[in-house]
């Protein structure tokens, strides 16, 4: 009878540790994301030497990518962009706006800032508060202007995004 019990208890502990380690494993995660901001600022080097006049000139001109096909202009590889080829952008402004379209794009699908109560709620404004520290912090040469347009962009397109 006590090892059967025995028996038991450790065939119920197997079965229910996955389920308990993923939960665990996910909490983590979620733990360790506001660490990711950072991480995000450090990683994809911007080249040295950038002329960010001409960037700021061309995202002026181009209205800031709002005449690409739709809204997720950090989903679109800017080198194939019609705006980009008729501009003649030097490689270190395009290599600058592909970083920047890559560190949007991760902020929208890979970031996930919860409320500090509620795990399972999303706290918008602080990962809006992420993508202008980011901006402020990494891309601090563009203009004010052309940041709080890509904050507002950004944010009216996750909100888009979440109703649907």
């Amino acid at each position: 009878m006590k090892y059967t019990i025995i028996s038991l208890v450790i065939a119920v502990a197997l079965i229910v540790e996955p389920f308990i380690m993923t939960k665990y494993k996910n909490k983590r995660q979620r733990l360790y994301v506001r660490s990711d901001i950072d991480a995000i600022i450090e990683s994809s080097p911007l080249p040295s030497h950038v002329n960010w006049n001409e960037i700021n000139i061309f995202l002026n001109d181009t209205q800031y990518g709002w005449n690409m096909p739709d809204g997720y202009w950090f989903m679109h590889n800017w080198e194939i962009q019609p705006c980009v080829k008729e501009s003649n952008l030097s490689k270190k402004s395009l290599h600058v706006l592909q970083c920047l379209s890559n560190d949007m794009k991760y902020l929208f699908y890979n970031v996930y800032l919860p409320y500090d109560r509620y795990e399972t709620v999303e706290d918008k404004d602080s990962k809006y508060k992420a993508v202008k520290k980011v901006l402020d912090a990494k891309y601090h040469q563009l203009s004010e202007q052309l940041r709080e347009r890509i904050c507002e962009q950004f944010k009216t397109t996750y909100e888009a995004t979440i109703i649907k």
